[in-house]
């Protein structure tokens, strides 16, 4: 929800500094999670950002589909800064390009603000040839924003990582299921973001490996052989009333769900598996007091 009200914010400001930068009626504005695994811009300005009081950094891209269309956009923020440029893509061009992003920037950080999300940014960076990798990381989201001219366009991207590494650092978690696939895939998952991870296979494992280990955090699934999630959550609650769970299964009928909350489980997650939806639950929870 947070990222969503923050792109929302950079999508009107974005429209409203470029049509005043500019002078020109931008007709329709897109904004959209941008799943392509890469992409490249002749040229692009880049802002460097972090969260001040949470571990998140991210970046805004202007980004150019073309030279003479980068030439036409800082052409016309020029003549309105009352700086004329020759027909040519140069360091001044440059500048320009790094202006406008500069106070669509400002602008929108200034309204993140009133929203108590504080962050801290640096001076634009022209890059030419900029080639964006697949982003591997769980954590981080992409957005693009397009304005659009005509039959021209201009894409702003906005890419949002929440660094939870120093969160996970000394953590430890244990993954409760009968399923090999499953177990691998998630110890697979929180090993590679720093996690310590333990494993069981059916719910009396979970019991004793829970009390040894003493993890801050239990992926349990519910239907397993000896024992299943909910009993095994009775047994570890004996030992460690404060215990944290999550559960991911296959089933969520209403008698489980129920017996779940009394519980205390603190999220209900249903198979298959989607790993972003399971990344933030696993981060909330850790968070949480």
């Amino acid at each position: 929800m947070k990222n969503s009200m923050l792109v929302k914010i950079l999508t009107k400001c974005s429209k409203q500094v470029f049509e005043e930068m500019t002078a020109t009626k931008v007709i329709q504005v897109t904004a959209k999670r941008d799943q392509r695994f890469t992409d490249s811009f002749p040229v692009a300005q880049i802002i460097d950002y972090e969260e001040l009081e949470a571990p998140g950094t991210g970046q805004f891209i202007l980004g150019i589909s073309d030279i003479p269309m980068a030439l036409f956009v800082a052409t016309a923020v020029g003549q309105n800064m009352g700086i004329a440029l020759d027909n040519v893509f140069d360091e001044t061009a440059g500048d320009i390009l790094g202006e406008l992003l500069n106070t669509v920037v400002g602008r929108a950080t200034t309204e993140w603000d009133k929203l108590g999300v504080a962050v801290r940014f640096g001076p634009p960076a022209l890059v030419k040839n900029f080639v964006i990798e697949q982003n591997e990381s769980l954590y981080t989201e992409d957005y693009i924003i397009i304005l659009t001219m005509g039959v021209s366009h201009v894409a702003i991207r906005f890419s949002i990582t929440n660094n939870i590494k120093q969160l996970e650092d000394g953590k430890k978690v244990l993954v409760v299921d009968d399923s090999k696939i499953i177990r691998s895939i998630l110890v697979n998952v929180l090993e590679k973001v720093g996690f310590e991870v333990a494993q069981a296979a059916d719910g009396k494992e979970a019991v004793d490996i829970h009390a040894s280990f003493k993890p801050d955090l239990t992926i349990m699934d519910l239907v397993m052989p000896n024992l299943g999630g909910l009993d095994a959550i009775v047994n570890i609650q004996a030992h460690t009333p404060d215990a944290k769970f999550i559960i991911l299964t296959s089933t969520s009928r209403t008698d489980e769900v129920v017996t779940a909350s009394t519980l205390g489980v603190k999220k209900y997650l249903v198979k298959p598996l989607k790993m972003d939806q399971f990344m933030d639950a696993v981060r909330n929870i850790l968070e949480s007091k």
